[in-house]
C-alpha cells in the first residue's frame, strides 16, 4: 500500500528539495503488509527536510507535486484491491480516494493550505489501514505520533499556535505509551527517550511562536521518529 505522494507535503511547505517515484503493490496479505511498511518508510521522508531557517516557504514545486499525485492515481487501483483482500472497510478505502481527489483539486489551483490539509489527511489513514492487519501497538503508536507531529506542521502554515501545541502534546502523550512498555530493550528505550526529548523541544518552539525555529525542530523530531 503506497501513499508516497503524501511526502509532497514538504514541498508545499517549502522544505523539500527532491522528489521520488511511487509504486504499487500486489495482492495478498503478505504483500499488502510489506507494502504498508514501505509506505511508512517513504511517507516518513517528509521528515527529511533541508535547512529551514532560510527557506523560501512560498517557492512550491507544483509541477513535481502534480506528477506525484498522478503517479499515486496510477497505483491506487492495485492498492485498493490489496485493501479489500485485507477486509479493510469500504468507507475507509473510499476515504483515501476522496482525499486524493481533494489533493488533486488543491494542487490544480495551487492552494497551499488545502493541499497541506489533504495530504495530511492521506497520512492519517495509514495507521487506520495498519490496524486491519496488525496488532502491534508499538508500531501504531509511532504512526499516530508522527501523524500528530505532521498535523502541527500543517497548522504552522496558518500559524495556529494553540492547535500546534495541542497536537505536539498529543504526540508526546502517544509516544510515552511506548516508553511505559516493560518489554522494550535498553537500545529501544534510549531511542524513545531521545525522540521524547526532541518532541519536548518541538513544543518549546511552539511557545516561541517562531515558524522558522519550529520547522527546524520539526525536522529533527521527525528524523528521530523515523528510526523507531
Amino acid at each position: 500500500m503506497s501513499v508516497k505522494a503524501v511526502a509532497e507535503v514538504n514541498k508545499i511547505g517549502g522544505n523539500e528539495q527532491s522528489s521520488d517515484q511511487s509504486g504499487g503493490s500486489s495482492g495478498g496479505n503478505s504483500n499488502a503488509s510489506e507494502s504498508s511498511n514501505q509506505s511508512e518508510a517513504r511517507t516518513s521522508r517528509l521528515a527529511q527536510v533541508d535547512s529551514l531557517l532560510n527557506s523560501n516557504y512560498d517557492d512550491i514545486p507544483w509541477d513535481e507535486i502534480s506528477y506525484g499525485v498522478e503517479t499515486l492515481y496510477t497505483a491506487w487501483p492495485t492498492i485498493s484491491i490489496d485493501m479489500k483482500a485485507l477486509n479493510v472497510g469500504e468507507s475507509d478505502i473510499s476515504s483515501f480516494s476522496t482525499t486524493l481527489d481533494g489533493v488533486a483539486q488543491a494542487v490544480k489551483v495551487q492552494d497551499k493550505n488545502s493541499a497541506l490539509i489533504n495530504l495530511y489527511n492521506l497520512y492519517t489513514l495509514l495507521p487506520k489501514y495498519l490496524s486491519y492487519f496488525s496488532s502491534d501497538e508499538t508500531k501504531l503508536n509511532v504512526y499516530n505520533t508522527k501523524a500528530y507531529v505532521l498535523s502541527s506542521y500543517v497548522s504552522a502554515n496558518s500559524e495556529n499556535w494553540g492547535e500546534m501545541n495541542t497536537n505536539v502534546t498529543n504526540a508526546i502523550n502517544t509516544l510515552s505509551k511506548n516508553m511505559q512498555m516493560e518489554e522494550i530493550s535498553d537500545t529501544e528505550k534510549s531511542t524513545l527517550e531521545k525522540s521524547y526529548t526532541l518532541l519536548e523541544e518541538l513544543q518549546r518552539s511552539v511557545g516561541l511562536e517562531d515558524k522558522e525555529i519550529f520547522y527546524m525542530k520539526y525536522k529533527l523530531a521527525m528524523e528521530q521518529l523515523e528510526i523507531l
